[in-house]
């Protein structure tokens, strides 16, 4: 159980960023909605960031993670570190996780979000709020499933299969929508593939989001709230978090439909439907 950000904006918006960030900590720190699916309240087994910033179309790579709960005074003061810097560019895509760990996977500062996948075509950063049948997925790829979160998995899956479809198809947006009805396929019942897919092809960013709940009609009304997905968007500015970031925002917020969709020039394009 986790929650997520996603944003892209002109860098004139970086104050209307350091606002919605400032609610997804304070979400992190006192999940309302999670307090009513657990006995638990705060998202504390780490955080993390990516994003790219374009500097006169040059693309500069950030990038932190920490085992630290991202409202801890010292992961306040690095996200101060990240802001300041993001002033320097013209346009940031950026992506933001808070976790809380299931005790059926991995602990520690490695299984922070986001993962960081090298391939020989392409980068990605991807986060994830949810989960997958690891076991069956790990199969896939020939990989240990208990060395590996099955977030971490999910990463390394969609690595693979973007870095094998961009040799022969030309779009890559098809590319990941290919890969994500793929993963589809492994999410488990009453839980999630809501997603943030940062990539970096051919020296140019791109950004995804993903907004799935497999067995979302039979759950009852606050399960289905922990898992919505909402957006906030203004000139200039597009953020879609997970739900509870908009308890703590005075932004008017609005609830997205279930798909996946790519942000491009600070807008929401729906790429594919999962209704």
């Amino acid at each position: 159980m986790c929650r997520i950000l996603i944003s892209s904006f002109n860098t004139d918006k970086i104050d209307v960023f350091k606002d919605i960030l400032n609610s997804f900590i304070k979400s992190s720190e006192r999940d309302i909605l999670l307090e009513k699916l657990s006995n638990r309240s705060s998202h504390s087994d780490g955080w993390g960031l990516a994003s790219i910033g374009l500097a006169n179309n040059t693309p500069s790579i950030l990038f932190h993670k920490t085992l630290l709960p991202i409202y801890h005074s010292q992961s306040r003061d690095i996200v101060e570190l990240f802001i300041k810097r993001m002033e320097l560019y013209d346009n940031i895509k950026v992506i933001v996780h808070s976790r809380l760990s299931s005790r059926r996977e991995p602990y520690g500062e490695r299984y922070s979000h986001p993962f960081e996948v090298l391939e020989n075509n392409l980068t990605i950063w991807f986060i994830h709020n949810g989960g997958v049948d690891k076991k069956e997925l790990s199969k896939e790829i020939g990989i240990n499933p208990y060395y590996y979160s099955d977030s971490w998995i999910s990463a390394i899956y969609i690595s693979k299969y973007l870095n094998k479809c961009v040799e022969k198809e030309t779009d890559l947006d098809n590319c990941v929508i290919d890969s994500y009805r793929n993963l589809i396929k492994y999410t488990i019942e009453n839980s999630a593939l809501d997603t943030g897919l940062l990539l970096l092809y051919k020296d140019t960013p791109y950004l995804y989001t993903s907004f799935y709940v497999k067995g979302y009609m039979e759950m009852n009304d606050d399960r289905k709230e922990y898992y919505n997905m909402y957006k906030y968007v203004e000139e200039g500015f597009i953020a879609v978090s997970s739900s509870t970031v908009k308890y703590y925002s005075s932004r008017d917020f609005s609830l997205i439909e279930q798909g996946l969709y790519s942000i491009r020039n600070n807008n929401l394009v729906k790429l594919d439907s999962y209704q």
